[in-house]
């Protein structure tokens, strides 16, 4: 059976914007591709597929999607956080494999949750940005900062120390930028990030 809201477990959505602006979303099922968390002996966390070929299957959906975008802007949003300094912190499955692509195909974002917090993480190659958007405070709230080190000290653009406060992200998208905004439960902006078009090639 196919829900309306959710037609499969990973798919694109267009929308046309006014000032003939286009905007692509392409909404992934993380656990499809790196599977549910497991602790090795050592205690390190590590992700694995259940099933590798169905992982293969949507790798090769994101890359192609990626590369056939003309859009002027074009998210990413999954489960899964590809950088966190939060309780679950980064996902090696996400940050060796996906990001990369993010890079070759100038995304404009990626968008998370999984860790119950906002953050803000922007990380920069080759003289690109990639903006990493965790919003994971629908409903209980966890500040924790237990991988604060595993991302570069200047990489955190912002992180929300207010405990005990739900929240949403919101994206309100014009021909002339992206405003991304973290807004708690009394409706109080925390944040406010600006993200310009990605440039015709």
């Amino acid at each position: 059976m196919t829900s309306r809201n959710f037609p499969d477990f990973y798919y694109k959505i267009t929308k046309t914007l006014p000032w003939n602006k286009v905007l692509d979303i392409l909404l992934i099922d993380t656990i499809i591709l790196c599977g549910h968390a497991n602790k090795t002996p050592e205690g390190k966390t590590i992700y694995h597929p259940d099933d590798v070929h169905d992982a293969e299957v949507q790798w090769n959906w994101i890359e192609q999607n990626l590369k056939d975008s003309k859009a002027d802007y074009l998210l990413v949003g999954g489960h899964y956080p590809v950088y966190s300094i939060g309780f679950h912190g980064p996902i090696e499955c996400l940050y060796t494999r996906l990001e990369p692509l993010l890079y070759r195909h100038s995304a404009t974002a990626y968008m998370a949750g999984h860790d119950h917090s906002f953050q803000h993480i922007q990380m920069h190659k080759n003289g690109q940005n990639m903006d990493y958007i965790i919003s994971g405070k629908g409903s209980k709230v966890n500040e924790s900062q237990r991988h604060v080190d595993d991302v570069p000290t200047k990489s955190l653009k912002f992180f929300s120390e207010e405990k005990g406060t739900g929240g949403f992200a919101m994206f309100d998208v014009s021909g002339a930028r992206m405003k991304i905004k973290f807004i708690d439960s009394n409706g109080v902006e925390n944040y406010v990030y600006e993200i310009q078009p990605r440039k015709s090639e």
